[in-house]
C-alpha cells in the first residue's frame, strides 16, 4: 500500500484535530447538541473548530476563555432551538445574534441571559440546510454563509456572515467558507467569557 505526504498529513490532522468528528453524514436537527468546522479548502483554517469568546465567534485562537470545568475545551458547543442559534450553556443562556444592516456590516455577537441584542439585529433563523452547513436563513428563504476575517483579537480569525467584503475595513483579509455542523460527541455545558 503507498502513502503519500499528503496523505499521511491528512490522516494526521483528522487525528489531531481539537474536538471529535462525528458522522458528517448524518444532519445536525433542531435541539442536538452539536460543534462547527471550517471547510476552506486552501486556505489556512480549514478544518479550524469555532470558538466563543468575548460575545464573538474566532477560530485559531489558543484559548476561548470559557468556563468549561476540569477537561480542557477550546472549541464551542451549540444547540439550536426555536430557529435560534444558542450556545451549549447551563443557566444563563448565551444566544447569538446577528447584524446584517450597514452599521453592523455581518457582525456575529452572543448576549446572555436577559440582555437585550442590539438595535437592528437579528436574532432568527439559524438553520442547518440540507447538506450539513450551518447557515442564516433570512425571512425570504436566502442562505447566507460566513466569512472568516482576520486578523482577530485573540485568534487568528473572528467571524462574520458574508455580505461585505470588508465589514470594518480594519481586516487584512476575509475568506468566504463553509459551516459544517457535525453532532458533538462529548458536548460540555461551558460559560463563555463576556468581554
Amino acid at each position: 500500500m503507498k502513502f503519500t505526504t499528503a496523505a499521511a498529513a491528512s490522516a494526521l490532522a483528522a487525528i489531531s484535530a481539537a474536538a471529535p468528528l462525528a458522522a458528517a453524514d448524518d444532519i445536525v436537527k433542531s435541539n442536538q447538541v452539536f460543534n462547527v468546522i471550517a471547510e476552506a479548502p486552501g486556505t489556512d483554517f480549514d478544518g479550524l473548530w469555532w470558538q466563543a469568546s468575548a460575545n464573538g465567534l474566532l477560530m485559531g485562537g489558543t484559548n476561548q476563555t470559557a468556563s468549561c470545568g476540569p477537561k480542557p475545551h477550546n472549541y464551542a458547543d451549540f444547540v439550536i432551538g426555536d430557529n435560534a442559534l444558542y450556545l451549549y450553556t447551563a443557566n444563563p443562556p448565551q444566544q447569538m445574534a446577528v447584524y446584517r444592516d450597514g452599521m453592523g456590516r455581518g457582525l456575529m455577537q452572543y448576549t446572555t441571559g436577559v440582555q437585550p441584542a442590539g438595535r437592528n439585529s437579528e436574532r432568527t433563523t439559524f438553520v442547518v440546510n440540507d447538506d450539513g452547513y450551518l447557515v442564516f436563513r433570512s425571512v425570504n428563504a436566502d442562505d447566507t454563509g460566513f466569512q472568516a476575517c482576520a486578523p482577530a483579537v485573540g485568534a487568528k480569525y473572528s467571524i462574520w456572515l458574508q455580505g461585505w467584503d470588508n465589514p470594518t475595513g480594519s481586516f487584512d483579509t476575509c475568506t468566504k467558507f463553509k459551516a459544517r455542523a457535525v453532532h458533538a460527541v462529548d458536548p460540555v455545558k461551558c460559560a463563555y467569557s463576556t468581554s
